[in-house]
């Protein structure tokens, strides 16, 4: 008989106590379905939300569920929408969009971990259809309420708070293109160069996205604006890589070498610039590296590259005549008495050369009379000549300009 006690009394205990347990776990679920009941716009009580997640977030029978983390995510989220209009509800909790991320990474991780993704396309999606009707997706709505904000702080030209504001956004959604065009804005416009050149240059790294040339131009001249040399030469290099019909990153990239004077490897540069887009700009750069590098002849060649671009260029026709002259003068000062008479065959290369920059000065002079430097020119060249005549006109054409 007594044996016969004790057993249903210990039977009967533990019926009672897997009572207490199942009970506890729809308790728990029941607050989980509460906290979403009082996010509800009829319902909305912010403050009971609140507490009844943070029961369902603590009990061994939900806090690991996703769909406690997913509805904990949308409480949080409902905080901070209420509260850009309602300070009480602001003051409830600090830093709810922190949160609202904190509890969406771990409602997706759960659900990827469980083979099921039910709540995270609630989630990621940017509207989903929902026992109450079509939803926006979590992520959309926690964008749009910052957005809002950030918008707001646009207006007031507040660009640190813009930029602060759009943090959490950067952070938790590390791939979203407009989010990181927003944020590298802002920081420009916030004075932020360093974090303004850290998100374009991730801009242009996104594998598809249409404006990466552009963002990487961006992320180069931040580097450039903090004179980080380093920096501005790696992003104009990859820009370079990414983008070869992009004159912009050749073009700096070789004014970078041209500082270190490194002008072998500036003129390889700007030869490829040409090739996409021939300029004279780009020709009289490489003839000029080309005059500093000790190859007059490939700079003669260059500037007439020039001059078939443009006849009227007058720095690389006044150039060539320079050139021409020197030529001659270099001769013609190694002669002595008889030597130098322009008959002779040892002025046979001061003539040919005077020849050629008295031709190439005649046209700088027709496309600006107003350089006395060409007069001074083409007197010693008629005087190697021994052509009289001219060496008078030339000594007029310099005190007229005197």
């Amino acid at each position: 008989m007594t044996k016969s006690i004790l057993k249903s009394i210990v039977a009967g205990a533990a019926f009672v106590a897997g009572a207490f347990i199942t009970n506890g776990a729809i308790a728990q679920n029941g607050a989980v379905n509460t906290a979403e009941f009082f996010i509800l716009p009829e319902n909305a009580n912010h403050e009971k939300a609140l507490e009844k997640i943070r029961q369902a977030t603590f009990h061994p029978k939900t806090k690991n569920k996703a769909k406690m983390w997913y509805v904990r995510a949308k409480v949080f989220t409902s905080v901070f929408e209420a509260g850009a209009e309602d300070k009480k509800i602001a003051a409830l909790v600090n830093n709810p969009i922190d949160s609202a991320f904190t509890s969406i990474k771990k409602a997706k991780e759960l659900e990827k971990a469980e083979g099921n993704d039910k709540y995270t396309k609630r989630i990621e999606e940017p509207a989903f259809q929902s026992d109450l009707g079509m939803e926006t997706g979590l992520e959309q709505r926690i964008k749009n309420a910052l957005l809002n904000q950030v918008q707001a702080y646009q207006e007031s030209e507040d660009f640190e708070n813009a930029y602060m504001t759009m943090l959490p956004l950067v952070t938790h959604i590390p791939g979203d293109t407009t989010n990181l065009t927003y944020i590298a804005y802002f920081a420009s416009k916030a004075e932020k160069m360093d974090k303004a050149a850290m998100y374009y240059e991730q801009l242009g790294d996104i594998e598809g996205y249409t404006n990466g040339m552009e963002a990487y131009q961006s992320a180069a001249y931040s580097y450039y604006k903090l004179k980080d040399s380093t920096n501005f030469l790696r992003v104009l290099e990859k820009g370079a890589k990414n983008y070869p019909k992009e004159t912009y990153f050749l073009t700096n990239t070789a004014d970078i070498y041209i500082q270190k004077k490194d002008y072998p490897k500036a003129i390889e540069l700007l030869k490829k610039v040409n090739e996409i887009e021939p300029s004279a700009k780009t020709l009289t750069n490489i003839a000029i590296m080309y005059q500093t590098e000790k190859q007059p002849e490939k700079a003669v060649e260059y500037y007439q590259k020039v001059l078939e671009l443009d006849a009227q260029d007058y720095d690389a026709t006044f150039a060539l005549a320079l050139h021409y002259y020197k030529e001659a003068a270099n001769v013609y000062n190694t002669l002595e008495g008889e030597e130098q008479d322009a008959t002779g065959e040892k002025m046979k290369p001061v003539v040919a050369n005077a020849d050629k920059a008295i031709t190439y000065a005649k046209k700088a002079v027709a496309i600006n009379s107003d350089d006395s430097t060409l007069y001074s020119m083409l007197k010693d060249l008629y005087v190697m000549k021994e052509d009289k005549a001219n060496v008078e006109l030339m000594k007029k054409k310099i005190e007229a300009n005197n």
